[in-house]
């Protein structure tokens, strides 16, 4: 199924959970149904352009579930300029490091409070061999050497409940910014 017809099935069952009241105002021909579709319509092609920009099937799940949680909490982080990124590269200690996300804030007097990196971690590329355990925690020292915070799911974790995943990203920065702003 292409994600098109995979975003107007979802449209089509958050339509049918809508009280029948609020189904009356979305028929077609009503203003407010041309503002719902305006709405929903560019959200959904906003969540489908970050899901392209992610490589694996758990990266597209993780991607839609933080650009929803993001964009729920964004008024949490009011005093904070923040930043998604999808496949971020840095250059630290002479190497690039791309990673699957990136979040970082900045508050209002311009300093850098937050920088989360966020990893997906397929069994086959990511703990399959000791080898491949082993660059992700030297990966890891030298992210966190360097002032980064890092996440990592399995991807069996994101499968089984990405919700909770994503609820576990915005706890950490929710928790970062009460420390910071004190609230």
């Amino acid at each position: 199924m292409s994600e098109i017809n995979e975003t107007n099935v979802l449209l089509e069952n958050i339509k049918e959970r809508l009280s029948a009241d609020t189904q009356l105002l979305l028929m077609p021909g009503s203003r407010i149904s041309d503002v719902w579709e305006i709405l929903i319509g560019s959200y959904m092609a906003k969540a489908i352009e970050i899901m392209s920009r992610s490589e694996s099937p758990i990266e597209k799940i993780m991607a839609i579930t933080l650009f929803h949680l993001f964009n729920v909490n964004r008024p949490r982080f009011r005093k904070w300029e923040t930043k998604n990124y999808s496949q971020k590269t840095f250059d630290l200690d002479g190497k690039n490091y791309r990673t699957d996300f990136y979040f970082e804030a900045i508050n209002l007097e311009g300093k850098e409070v937050l920088k989360l990196i966020i990893e997906c971690d397929g069994y086959d590329f990511h703990e399959k061999t000791k080898e491949q355990a082993q660059k992700d925690k030297e990966r890891d020292r030298i992210f966190t050497k360097n002032g980064f915070r890092i996440l990592r799911f399995t991807g069996s974790e994101i499968y089984k409940d990405p919700l909770k995943c994503g609820l576990d990203v915005i706890k950490t920065v929710i928790e970062v910014y009460k420390n910071i702003e004190g609230e």
